[in-house]
């Protein structure tokens, strides 16, 4: 009877938090996705803005160097760490590379199917629907004009929700991680700041689709049900 009631006390938490998954697979990537639309009017005064070296010299060196948390060598490098020193929870391994990888796939997808030119080479004084130049470039166009949306962004916040999933503890300072390296690609003149909410609202869905309960949560769920089994 003991282990009946702590079974019937744990199913109920696990199925709230899958469907608390669910939800947020769609609310919080078309929650970002609305601010994006929103910030495309202040695209250009923001990027004229972070162009025009305000920043203090300490504080762009900083943002600068955030750069390696949405890069995919240093992704890379931060899995790999976990997976070293985390060694009791390495069966969630797949879990969270396959967030990070989703996440940097879609938004290369998006690259394929929307052309638009990047602040540093635009004229930041133009229209900025202008820098929109064409549907459907299927990689024919150079990286200038790649510039929407940002896969950095897409697997910073990627690999912020898988973190945070993880470790729950730090994830306040994973997502302003994130949020830092998506402001870096605005201060680099690679991204306008809507290509970075874009980015960042494609990495959120993609995590959240791979956590338990999500599209690609479930296929994960079994693998590691299956793993523990054996194990």
């Amino acid at each position: 009877m003991k282990a009946v009631s702590v079974r019937a006390g744990v199913e109920p938490a696990a199925a709230f938090d899958d469907a608390h998954h669910r939800r947020l697979t769609w609310q919080v990537p078309l929650a970002i996705t609305g601010v994006a639309v929103l910030a495309l009017s202040v695209d250009l005064p923001i990027t004229r803005w972070v162009a025009g070296d305000h920043l203090p010299s300490s504080v762009e060196k900083a943002i600068r160097l955030s750069e390696v948390f949405s890069h995919g060598f240093g992704v890379a490098v931060i899995l790999i760490a976990v997976f070293v020193l985390d060694r009791e929870h390495r069966a969630r391994m797949p879990r969270l590379v396959a967030g990070t990888v989703l996440a940097g796939l879609l938004a290369n997808c998006f690259k394929l199917l929307v052309s638009r030119s990047r602040p540093r080479s635009f004229d930041l004084h133009g229209q900025i629907l202008d820098s929109f130049s064409g549907w459907l470039p299927l990689g024919r166009l150079p990286s200038v004009q790649e510039g929407f949306p940002s896969a950095h962004a897409a697997a910073g916040f990627a690999l912020a929700v898988m973190l945070s999933w993880s470790y729950p503890a730090g994830r306040t300072f994973f997502f302003v991680l994130a949020a830092i390296s998506g402001l870096q690609r605005v201060q680099s003149s690679a991204h306008f700041p809507s290509d970075v909410l874009f980015g960042a609202a494609l990495g959120c869905f993609a995590a959240y689709a791979c956590l338990p309960g999500g599209l690609i949560g479930r296929f994960l769920d079994r693998r590691e049900a299956r793993r523990a089994s054996i194990s």
